[in-house]
């Protein structure tokens, strides 16, 4: 599987300056105001009418290109996977590709790094 182990720190860098630009109120709570209305609305998210953006997945000219990626990722997911994170990119990235999961139920679990980001909790489930 690709290591992915400290992405979450290029992540961290990557959200914080996209937080400065666009949300200008920067902060350190985990009540944002974006992110507490994902997370009351999540249970009226329907899984099942999530769409693939097939205009973003042309950069994959063809079809069969587009299923060696699906089939690496389902192949992936057939293995032992060291974090929850390594099999949930496989999940969603199926997912993204147009593919189908043999889970039908995407959960809600999103997870905070390893390292805390400015006193928020470890781990936050909406």
């Amino acid at each position: 599987m690709l290591f992915f182990s400290c992405r979450h720190h290029v992540y961290e860098l990557v959200l914080k300056a996209v937080f400065e630009v666009k949300i200008k109120k920067v902060t350190t709570s985990p009540d944002i105001p974006l992110f507490k209305k994902i997370k009351d609305n999540w249970k009226n998210i329907d899984p099942t009418k999530i769409q693939c953006y097939r205009e973003t997945v042309e950069l994959f000219r063809t079809l069969p290109e587009l299923e060696n990626l699906l089939n690496f990722h389902r192949a992936e997911l057939k293995n032992v996977m060291v974090r929850d994170d390594y099999r949930e990119l496989n999940e969603l990235s199926i997912v993204f590709f147009g593919g189908d999961t043999e889970k039908k139920n995407l959960k809600s679990d999103l997870r905070l790094p390893c390292a805390k980001l400015d006193g928020w909790p470890e781990r936050f489930t909406p």
